[in-house]
């Protein structure tokens, strides 16, 4: 999947879906100019529209998203998240065109374009969802999508198999063609496999660090990730 911008290696926000975008004076509108060469994997046209129902789908209620509180910048996207109310029209977020989207904030945010590249943020085709109904995203017959690749083979726990899409505004950059993704729940049969040339990249836990770590093999990279610990604080 793809969302309005992408954030490359070096860190920087860079063109997605859209093609443009700029904010207001205040800081407080922000628009994106859609590319109009951007398809969905079954044919139709990435729209602005694609935009306004995802994110008002994320905030719908009904929908009982995890990551609603993300949009809370949004005008309105709290009250209607929360039930406060009823109608999706209050949300800032508004398709002025096929290829402009409108977004109205609370606060001036100065990394609003960067999170656009948060997938919560992506679009979603409005018929297709409604034709898929509760099965929508359970299989690859009932996923649509608007990135580089497409799922051709999904089994559950199991392998998932991505194939080049070649209805993707940016083929032409995507120099592979598939990747095959294997599932595995033991460490140590990943590396099993690994070993025996059956997968090409496998993560390793650190009962295993001391074998690689002197090897060409072995790599490390550095990751963000937050963690937070909960306390129960109640008093009888």
């Amino acid at each position: 999947m793809e969302g309005l911008v992408r954030v490359d290696n070096d860190g920087k926000v860079v063109e997605g879906i859209a093609k443009s975008w700029e904010a207001s004076e205040d800081k407080k509108t922000w628009t994106f100019n859609l590319r109009e060469d951007s398809k969905w994997s079954n044919g139709d046209k990435v729209t602005a529209n694609d935009f306004e129902y995802a994110f008002k789908r994320t905030l719908n209620p009904e929908t009982a998203s995890q990551y609603g509180f993300i949009m809370y910048d949004i005008i309105g996207a709290q009250d209607y998240n929360i039930g406060k109310t009823k109608e999706s029209e209050d949300v800032g977020v508004k398709a002025l065109d096929d290829y402009t989207l409108e977004i109205k904030l609370n606060r001036p945010v100065s990394y609003f374009d960067r999170l656009m590249a948060f997938p919560v943020f992506f679009p979603q085709n409005e018929k297709f969802i409604e034709n898929q109904g509760d099965k929508y995203g359970t299989t690859k017959e009932s996923t649509l999508y608007n990135g580089p690749f497409t799922l051709t083979k999904w089994k559950l726990d199991d392998v998932y198999i991505m194939t080049k899409n070649q209805n993707y505004w940016d083929k032409n950059s995507v120099k592979l063609e598939s990747v095959n993704t294997k599932i595995v729940k033991e460490g140590s049969a990943d590396v099993n496999l690994y070993e025996n040339g059956d997968i090409d990249f496998v993560g390793i836990t650190n009962e295993f660090i001391d074998k690689y770590k002197d090897t060409d093999e072995f790599s490390t990279s550095k990751n963000a990730t937050t963690f937070f610990m909960l306390i129960n604080g109640n008093k009888e």
